[in-house]
């Protein structure tokens, strides 16, 4: 019998035309001057802002021409009658160093729309009163090299000099990923995956020009494989983050997977399309790698963060439903991998994590799963190869037939199983057979009690760990079901 975990299943949102009713297109949050990506709007919309600081907001069009804007304000809102493609520069001086502002551009219903009602009369502009360059403070047309990129439509695989600035480095003592710089309702922050810095002693952030990031507390996600290390604001570039991704993203929109792909502490970027959104996931077709575990899926027309790299997941090829979807050339799924990323915007709830607890933690989950893979190993290796499906070499497959020579205690066993096997009558084999099989069991029982008391972890390790006791019972199963299959042992 195969082992193999359930696999997360999506469910695929696709977003129709919004009629009558608000459709938040770009949220936007900082306490500097910031000129924003390109981004899209389809019919009459508005800008609207507030915030603990003075500010001036200018909407150009992606050839830098000034379309519209107004005098410094703290709260205020301009009305667009038409949509097309734009961005905003917003400059000012907050009224305190911690004075955030925040600016959204709504889109408020088509033109038809009998129901939507007179824009907020306050900084309106009707179309008549557009204000022109003039009258507007000094602003450079031209986006600055923080901004957009010069068309909405500009090539997949490109960031600009800040955002890329934007993508760190996270390594500790047993392995390295990527993270990503954003500025968060609560602060400054770099968000990667808690499996980055899971079993990673004394991790540590740095920036492509090599600064290193102090880390002030962790967080993790409550329900899924996300972490926020909290961070003090130096001058750091920050990417966007979606805050409705169900809106703002589409079937094959393009985005970029920038990260420490294959370790070596370069940054790359990878470009390829949106397969589908699902509550939790946003699944791609950028091929990703080792090392770009915890990096941003940025959509290429907007330029912000709708997703983080989590992995990948592989279909099973020894299924026949499987592969004859495979091979169906009307396939939404075009090949053997899947890959995807976690949305940040359905976070439910961070959880400050403390550290010693967070590695306590990891490493019993590790050395939980090692286990299952090295019974696993002895179970059914040689049959994982013998059907052909792939199988690990230090990564997340099948387990090989030799992988149990991982654990000491279970190597230990098989060497004697092997001995007594090889010299003995076919009575004293099926003995020794028990024997083993009773072992084993010991091992399968080992750390149950623990693992299966929620309150000892923290959220995301109480699914992780609902993941383990199902593997851990199905091999449990197996070994009770083996008086049958004591030939099979080894073999």
């Amino acid at each position: 019998m195969f082992l193999r975990l359930t696999l997360i299943a999506l469910v695929l949102a696709f977003v129709g035309p919004i009629h009558a009713q608000e459709n938040k297109v770009q949220s936007f949050n900082g306490t500097a001057a910031l000129t924003t990506p390109v981004f899209n709007v389809a019919d009459k919309w508005e800008v609207r802002w507030n915030g603990a600081a003075t500010i001036t907001v200018t909407i150009l069009a992606p050839d830098g021409s000034i379309v519209a804007g107004t005098s410094a304000a703290a709260d205020g809102s301009l009305y667009l009658p038409k949509g097309g493609s734009f961005y905003l520069q917003i400059s000012g001086t907050p009224a305190t160093s911690s004075g955030f502002w925040n600016v959204t551009a709504v889109e408020i219903g088509t033109s038809t729309a009998a129901s939507v009602g007179a824009p907020p009369t306050q900084n309106y502009a009707p179309p008549a009163q557009i204000p022109t360059p003039g009258i507007l403070p000094t602003v450079t047309a031209t986006p600055a090299t923080n901004g957009p990129p010069a068309s909405p439509s500009a090539a997949a695989g490109t960031l600009n000099n800040a955002q890329a600035a934007a993508i760190v480095l996270v390594k500790g003592d047993n392995g390295e990923g990527t993270g990503f710089l954003v500025q968060m309702p609560d602060g400054p922050a770099v968000i990667t995956n808690i499996h980055v810095a899971a079993d990673n002693p004394n991790i540590k952030v740095t920036t492509n020009d090599g600064r290193q990031i102090p880390i002030l507390a962790y967080n993790g996600a409550a329900d899924r494989d996300l972490m926020k290390l909290t961070i003090k604001d130096d001058h750091y570039s920050y990417l966007d983050l979606a805050t409705d991704v169900d809106s703002l993203v589409h079937v094959d929109d393009d985005v970029i997977t920038p990260g420490n792909s294959e370790g070596g502490e370069v940054m790359l970027n990878t470009d390829g399309t949106v397969r589908g959104v699902g509550p939790q996931l946003v699944e791609f077709s950028n091929p990703i790698f080792h090392g770009n575990s915890g990096g941003p899926v940025v959509q290429v027309i907007s330029g912000k963060v709708i997703a983080v790299v989590e992995g990948a997941r592989r279909t099973n090829p020894t299924d026949a439903l499987d592969r004859a979807s495979l091979a169906n050339s009307k396939s939404a799924i075009a090949g053997s991998m899947r890959y995807f990323g976690l949305r940040i915007d359905t976070v439910p709830k961070w959880e400050t994590y403390n550290l010693n607890q967070f590695l306590a933690e990891s490493i019993f989950f590790h050395n939980f799963h090692e286990t299952s893979r090295s019974i696993d190993s002895v179970l059914n290796g040689t049959r994982y190869e013998r059907a052909n499906v792939p199988v690990s070499n230090g990564d997340e497959d099948y387990p090989s037939s030799h992988y149990y020579m991982r654990n000491d205690r279970i190597k230990a066993l098989m060497d004697d199983y092997h001995q007594r096997t090889a010299d003995y009558d076919k009575s004293q084999q099926m003995d020794a057979g028990r024997e083993l099989v009773s072992d084993l069991q010991d091992i399968a029982n080992a750390d149950m009690d623990v693992i299966q008391r929620p309150g000892n972890f923290y959220g995301y390790d109480q699914t992780r760990a609902k993941m383990e006791i199902e593997y851990r019972n199905a091999l449990k199963k197996e070994l009770d079901n083996m008086d049958d299959h004591l030939s099979d042992l080894g073999h």
